[in-house]
Formats: C-alpha cells, structure tokens, sequence
C-alpha cells in the first residue's frame, strides 16, 4: 500500500515509518548479527539495541539520521572490512529506521507541510 507522508523539512525523511518493514528488517538484522562467529567490529553491542528497540518500542521511530549506531561511510574511508552482506542488511534497516524509503521526487506541498509517497507493508 501506498500512503502519502509529511517530511521533514530540513531532512526531507518521512516523519513515520513503516512499523511491520521496521520489525521485519530489526529482526532480520538481529538474526545476522546473532549468527556472527567472529565480531571484531563490535556489530552487536553497538547495533542490536536500535534492533531491539525497533522491535519493541517502533513508536520511538524515525530515529534522527544523526544517530546512527555506526559511523559506517568514516569506516569504509578507513578501509573496514564488513563481514559478508552486513551493509546490505544493515543499510536496508538504518533506511527504513530513519524514514528514507520515501519517493522524494513525487513529493508534494499541502499548504506549509511537505509530503512524498511512501511504500507501506
């Protein structure tokens, strides 16, 4: 389903997000991290408690862009080696826990608000 939300203004990210995504990508994630032999990086102490809040507490969501439990782009510059699919599971949780799935180029101005199209589960 398809459903018009207001963004913020100075992000341009969804000021919701889509709960049922939200839980489903939380908990995929956590699964991945859960099943890491080897965590060099600290993945699970710094990212499994956003999973867990998205789980349990998705009323808490969008986070703010800034909060991000990981400095991922500083750490690719640094030349840090993910563990196999870790950005593509990561980055498809961190999108939808800070309101980014949203289709920016159709967005729409309602008097002083802004809107864009977003793709609900």
């Amino acid at each position: 389903m398809i459903k018009l939300v207001e963004l913020d203004k100075s992000t341009f990210y969804a000021k919701e997000v889509d709960v049922v995504r939200l839980k489903r990508e939380a908990g995929f994630l956590s699964e991945f991290l859960e099943t890491l032999s080897v965590d060099e990086l600290n993945l699970k102490n710094s990212i499994l408690p956003f999973c867990k809040a998205a789980i349990e507490r998705p009323d808490e969501f969008p986070i703010d862009i800034y909060d991000e439990p990981l400095p991922i782009t500083h750490m690719l510059d640094s030349g840090i080696t993910f563990p196999a699919h870790f950005l593509e599971i990561y980055s498809q949780f961190f999108n939808t826990a800070v309101g980014a799935r949203i289709d920016l180029e159709n967005r729409v101005e309602k008097g002083d608000k802004l809107y864009a199209p977003m793709e609900f589960e």
